[in-house]
């Protein structure tokens, strides 16, 4: 007889319980490397991205006996490359039962304060989980930004979920079964993206992008990313418009998304190359951290879709133009 979904959702959850009351035999619940773990009335998750922080309250907020109390060290807008500190945070840190982090390198501002400040609390490396899949980087270390593959991000809430079960064994079963329900989510995720790369004209598929982050989305969908920095806060000159202009025409681009913050001067030259170069442009896309929550990038699944429609979108636009010689060689 097949199972509903029903069936199987209630037979996961009653196999999780009989497990916890196996290990319910009075001794401590104890960490994955083996320390005991007191009995506490609070269980502190500290997270270091706003992506990381999102897992965790899907994951784990409002659970009571012990509270689960979920802070973040990164906020919207905030760069974890270029993480500051600011006053609570080392507070956070020595009061951190548990850190959910991304690792490779992602963090690396963080790695002393976290070594100084949280020496009794389990680190859990969401990017370097079974099954995250990585994309060589700078220096020849790995891409870290592996959350912008969905099949990636699927596995680190897997991590997630395992690790904090372990940890936080009255909320066990609660936890395990919302990571399960979330990784669904993700995995329709992860289709539907293959299914939009299919809509992209097979002679377009080379984008410039001032976002450092977008491998991982890139190779997923079958496009190449051409990464070139700017500094949306600074007045363009001469030279940056040049430097746009070049890194168009040497990688052959079909379309570029840079963020050109409030200048009109990145704006201007961002017309011109629209202008005179057969590229097509779209918004600045996104990485790094979460938008607001009214914004459509407001969560994971939102960001993802999000980028991915901008890209298929401006893709398939037919350039305004054919190509005309710029002034200066540019």
């Amino acid at each position: 007889m097949k199972l509903t979904d029903f069936q199987t959702r209630i037979g996961s959850f009653v196999l999780m319980l009989v497990v916890l009351l196996a290990g319910c035999d009075g001794k401590e619940p104890t960490t994955t490397d083996g320390k005991q773990m007191p009995v506490k009335s609070r269980f502190v998750i500290v997270c270091t991205t706003t992506i990381n922080h999102e897992i965790a309250l899907l994951l784990a907020d409002d659970l009571v006996h012990p509270i689960v109390d979920i802070r973040s060290l990164c906020q919207l807008g905030d760069d974890p490359h270029d993480y500051i500190v600011r006053p609570g945070d080392l507070q956070s840190l020595r009061e951190a039962d548990v850190i959910l982090m991304n690792g490779l390198g992602l963090e690396a501002t963080l790695e002393p304060l976290i070594a100084e400040h949280a020496k009794d609390a389990t680190i859990i490396r969401l990017g370097e989980a079974t099954g995250v899949t990585h994309l060589p980087g700078a220096d020849g270390k790995p891409d870290p930004h592996v959350w912008m593959s969905p099949a990636n991000y699927e596995a680190m809430v897997r991590r997630a979920g395992e690790g904090l079960a372990r940890l936080i064994v009255k909320h066990a079963p609660v936890i395990q079964l919302r990571s399960e329900d979330y990784r669904a989510q993700v995995a329709d995720l992860h289709g539907w993206v293959l299914n939009k790369a299919r809509e992209l004209p097979t002679d377009r598929r080379v984008v410039l992008v001032s976002d450092g982050g977008l491998n991982y989305l890139g190779q997923l969908l079958g496009v190449r990313i051409v990464h070139h920095k700017v500094d949306p806060a600074a007045l363009a000159t001469e030279a940056d418009r040049d430097a746009l202009f070049a890194a168009v025409d040497r990688e052959k681009v079909n379309a570029v998304f840079i963020d050109r913050g409030e200048s009109s001067v990145w704006h201007d030259v961002v017309a011109d190359l629209s202008g005179m170069r057969r590229v097509t442009v779209g918004p600045a896309l996104r990485s790094h951290e979460l938008a607001e929550k009214e914004h459509v990038a407001g969560t994971y699944l939102g960001l993802i879709r999000a980028d991915v429609e901008s890209i298929v979108q401006v893709l398939s636009m037919e350039p305004a133009l054919k190509p005309v010689p710029a002034a200066g060689g540019s």
